[in-house]
């Protein structure tokens, strides 16, 4: 028992010597304090790394999205081309380029890696696509982006008339625009332009412009003649006589439009301009004549891009579409009496059908021709190669059925006489849009007054005119809805242009693209 108190003493007293356990206690606080500490700072270099990681892996990304907008800017602007090797699957393989000011790499291609042996071709434009793969580079992080682009090339339909070595509008002749895709309105698109260096435009009294005039050379405007926005005579003068009107008379912004020559400008007696007026020139004002703007004389006019006037190419046109026709068609399914074997031929009061229903047919015809009162359908997607010329006498129509598209080729004259319809349909549910009607010529008329392509008076005619060799007359109270380019254009007493501006959206001109279109993005690594 004396020994089990002893014991009991010598454990109390140990317990109780407190010595030693507040450095003990310090120690282990101190231990875990460093733990911590190491943890954290651990921790923080890793988030900082990461961080770094993560930016450099971002700025690696927007380095190579600026060489993909850098290759495709050059092929905009033309200082990479493919101009004549469009359909070469090499073209291009072994040149990379780099962005000024950028850790970058890029290529420009026209094959897919994983297609060697074909070009990737825009199946609307017939143009070949581009495929740019872009690498960027900062500290260890790098990026690689693809994309495959197609560039927008502007349309060879974005003005009303297009004469190419001068366009005349006689008394009374007027242009407009619509929208073939909405309801019609009274639009002020109605363009009219010329492309040759020499090329000059005519306004004769009366004559009504609702848009704008672009003359390379000379413009003349006689008395009440008007252009309802801007007017440019690159080379030339504007000349106008009295009470003609550039722009309109706006009281919100009363200067809003231009009249701009690279020679003089002069104004007859109460004729007005609604805007600026510059001139490398003299500018002359008559009694009563105003300037709403600012006069601005021997002021060099700002510069205008010239615009091509077969930018469809017209020979390789038909080289590659009509050609082939004549060798591979569907003439059996003609019906005689009006189909020869060689051309074609329908006699007045008669009606007949060419093509199938949802289904696309082509034929090649020496000639093509309706007498009067005859009626012709269109079913389908109809192609017509007429090696000859194509005519439709007095009252007789073509008419478009619902779905239904018309495109000619024609090598002689094309020919509207008074009263015909073409594609002004609508008792077969025809929508009557102008692109459902192409004409393609590529005749060459020898002089400005040798109409090869004449649409005459009263004739009703929706669709585009393609012909940059070919003289147009556009005879008197002729209703024409769509666009037309010719060698000259000559608009007749009372012939109303109206202009469908859905057609601005076609592609597939030459000269030098306006934009592109983004058909395909991935990021790589």
């Amino acid at each position: 028992m004396r020994k089990n108190k002893i014991k009991d003493k010598e454990i109390k007293i140990i317990f109780s010597n407190q010595n030693g356990m507040a450095l003990l206690m310090t120690l282990i606080f101190v231990f875990l304090l460093v733990t911590f500490a190491v943890a954290l700072l651990t921790m923080t270099s890793n988030d900082t790394k990461l961080s770094a990681l993560q930016r450099d892996s971002t700025k690696a990304f927007y380095i190579a999205e600026a060489g993909i907008q850098d290759a495709i800017g050059r092929l905009v602007n033309g200082a990479i081309s493919d101009s004549g090797s469009e359909n070469d699957t090499n073209w291009n393989v072994n040149n990379s380029y780099s962005s000024t000011g950028f850790n970058n790499t890029f290529t420009i291609k026209h094959r897919l890696a994983g297609n060697p042996s074909a070009v990737a071709m825009n199946p609307t434009t017939g143009k070949p696509y581009y495929i740019i793969n872009s690498t960027g580079t900062s500290g260890t992080a790098k990026k690689t982006i693809e994309v495959v682009v197609s560039l927008i090339y502007p349309s060879p339909f974005e003005k009303a008339l297009t004469g190419c070595n001068g366009v005349s509008f006689n008394s009374n002749g007027s242009t407009s625009s619509y929208s073939s895709a909405s309801n019609p309105i009274d639009g002020k698109k109605g363009d009219i332009g010329t492309t040759s260096p020499d090329a000059d435009i005519t306004l004769s009294s009366n004559a009504k412009i609702k848009g704008n005039v672009l003359a390379m050379r000379h413009l003349t405007m006689n008395s009440n003649a008007e252009v309802q926005k801007n007017a440019y005579a690159k080379n030339g003068n504007i000349s106008m006589s009295s009470n003609a009107k550039i722009g309109t008379a706006d009281t919100t912004s009363p200067y809003s439009y231009e009249a701009t020559a690279g020679g003089n400008i002069t104004l007859g007696s109460n004729a007005q301009i609604y805007g600026e007026a510059t001139a490398g020139g003299n500018i002359t004002l008559g009694s009563n004549a105003q300037i709403y703007g600012t006069p601005s004389p021997n002021t060099s006019p700002p510069p205008v891009l010239p615009e091509e006037c077969d930018p469809l190419n017209i020979d390789n046109l038909f080289t590659t579409n009509a050609a082939p026709i004549q060798g591979s068609n569907n003439n059996g399914e003609l019906h005689a009496p009006y189909f020869d074997g060689s051309s074609y031929s329908i006699g007045s009061n008669n009606s007949d059908t060419i093509g199938v229903a949802d289904q696309s047919r082509e034929y090649y015809l020496t000639g093509f021709s309706t007498d009067s009162n005859s009626v012709v359908t269109i079913q389908g997607n109809v192609t017509l190669y007429v090696n000859g010329n194509f005519s439709m006498n007095s009252n007789s129509k073509t008419k478009l059925a619902s779905g239904a598209k018309l495109t000619i080729y024609v090598t002689g004259n094309f020919t509207l006489d008074s009263n015909t319809k073409i594609n002004n349909n609508t008792d077969l549910g025809n929508q009557r849009i102008p692109s459902n009607l192409m004409i393609y010529s590529n005749a060459q008329s020898a002089s400005n007054t040798d109409y090869k392509l004449s649409l005459n008076s009263n004739s009703g005619f929706r669709g585009v005119v393609y012909a940059p060799g070919t003289a147009v007359e556009i005879n008197s109270n002729a209703h024409i809805y769509g666009s037309v380019r010719g060698s000259l254009v000559d608009m007749n007493s009372n012939g109303e242009f109206h202009y469908d501006e859905e057609l601005s959206k076609t592609t597939g001109g030459s000269g030098n693209p306006n934009g592109y279109s983004l058909v395909y993005w991935r990021e790589i690594i």
